[in-house]
């Protein structure tokens, strides 16, 4: 357990409010992420993580950047108080702790560089923060596609409720058709609570190999965490994405009723084929009139 002293504490109670003349210090918390944590070094003081790892080297990419802004701190222990007591808005990590670092780009009262939260005090590292991963956004820009309508763009909050919330489910899964770092995310009992056919998922030989029942929506998965769909996959995504209400075919219904139960003929399906596209797999509309 890291020490502490009074000192670390004080003037950072969560009843302090910011006053003329408060110092304030502007910060990024990197936290190591415990899923990329091959060696268990997370909550290890310097001289433990060195001996572990058999290295002085800090591996960079093991951490996530967590928190970025100003904080009315005169120092690096003042900024352990805050991150213990208070947790400032926009904090996505847990409490600052040992083997977390904190970076300070510029200061008067703290020399720029990084920081590495030891068993007593603060220790100066070399570290790359363009290793690590970034902040997460609070709001990503994703594209929403629900049954018998045309896909458009949304922005919606990253927690879990957020989503939910924003697929009207209680479980979601993740579906990865593409080359692409995109990533469908879908109610994952959709086939099963009564939710209309929404869309097709078709290979490169035109074959029918899933269907999506239920809203979705499409995001960025480049990184550990949902991101916004860039600008030109969203316009690719929303030009594949369309509802298209054409007769639905023999393969079609044999389709439904063999995998997702429907025994009427009340389903249409199109197979747009996408020349050149790098896509290996294709979004299709699938929706009953």
């Amino acid at each position: 357990m890291r020490s502490s002293t009074q000192d670390c504490i004080k003037g950072c109670s969560p009843s302090r409010r910011k006053t003329e003349g408060d110092d304030v210090l502007n910060i990024k918390i990197y936290q190591i992420n415990l899923g990329r944590d091959g060696k268990r070094i997370a909550f290890q003081g310097l001289a433990e993580r060195e001996r572990i790892s058999g290295s002085k080297e800090i591996d960079s990419k093991i951490y996530d950047c967590v928190f970025e802004g100003d904080v009315e701190c005169k120092g690096l222990e003042e900024v352990f108080g805050v991150f213990n007591l208070e947790h400032p808005e926009g904090h996505k990590g847990r409490s600052l702790s040992v083997s977390d670092i904190v970076e300070v780009p510029e200061g008067e009262e703290v020399a720029p560089g990084f920081y590495y939260c030891d068993n007593v005090g603060f220790k100066q590292v070399e570290f790359d923060p363009e290793k690590a991963e970034p902040l997460k956004e609070e709001r990503i820009r994703v594209l929403m596609v629900e049954p018998g309508k045309k896909a458009y763009e949304k922005e919606i909050g990253t927690s879990l409720d957020d989503i939910y919330r924003a697929l009207e489910c209680d479980c979601f899964q993740n579906f990865y058709p593409y080359e692409d770092l995109v990533v469908i995310v879908c109610d994952d009992e959709g086939k099963i609570n009564g939710s209309r056919p929404n869309r097709a998922i078709y290979d490169g030989n035109g074959r029918m190999v899933d269907v999506i029942c239920g809203k979705f929506f499409i995001c960025d998965c480049s990184t550990d965490s949902f991101k916004s769909l860039p600008d030109d996959m969203m316009e690719m995504s929303s030009k594949y994405a369309v509802p298209l209400f054409l007769e639905y075919t023999q393969r079609t219904l044999t389709f439904f009723t063999a995998f997702v139960g429907i025994t009427t003929p009340d389903v249409n399906c199109h197979s747009p084929r996408i020349s050149g596209s790098k896509w290996t797999y294709l979004i299709s509309a699938v929706s009953s009139v």
